[in-house]
């Protein structure tokens, strides 16, 4: 994911593959939680535990891809050509905003070249709006239990 090539040559194929499809969504997983521990400066992630993995089946049908856990799998189409894939996961997310900002120390986020287009549309938003509007600081304050030092820090 820090390789700026396009995905295709760091790949080597647009094929749909169990490797490629694990390749791409293990890309997406580690931008997203290094996003998200460098938003939280969740430092104690580093320490080679909290995260965990799901197996995922994805599949195409018709020309899109879709997923469903695979224990919950029942529905994909028989003849649909299918992958299965481990998914990460973050667990145990307590100690958010308490620490120095390793991952901004280490310029982690800089190296992210590639990131999903949802991801970054949604940051965009987050960083244009969220910040100011009253309703996701409520939300944070509310549902995250931030404090005012926190969000701010956030």
């Amino acid at each position: 994911m820090a390789d700026s090539r396009a995905v295709e040559a760091i790949l080597g194929s647009r094929d749909f593959t169990q490797s490629n499809v694990q390749a791409l969504v293990g890309m997406r997983d580690m931008s997203e939680m290094i996003l998200l521990d460098y938003l939280l400066a969740q430092s104690d992630r580093l320490t080679g535990g909290n995260i965990s993995d799901y197996s995922f089946t994805y599949y195409r049908d018709g020309d899109k891809v879709k997923s469903v856990k695979t224990s919950k799998a029942t529905d994909v189409p028989a003849a649909a050509t299918k992958v299965v894939i481990r998914k990460l996961t973050i667990k145990d997310t307590d100690a958010g905003l308490l620490n120095t900002n390793v991952f901004e120390k280490k310029g982690y986020l800089s190296q992210i070249s590639h990131l999903h287009p949802n991801t970054f549309a949604r940051l965009q938003t987050l960083a244009t709006s969220g910040g100011m509007n009253p309703t996701v600081k409520e939300f944070f304050h509310r549902e995250c239990t931030f404090s005012n030092s926190q969000l701010a820090r956030f």
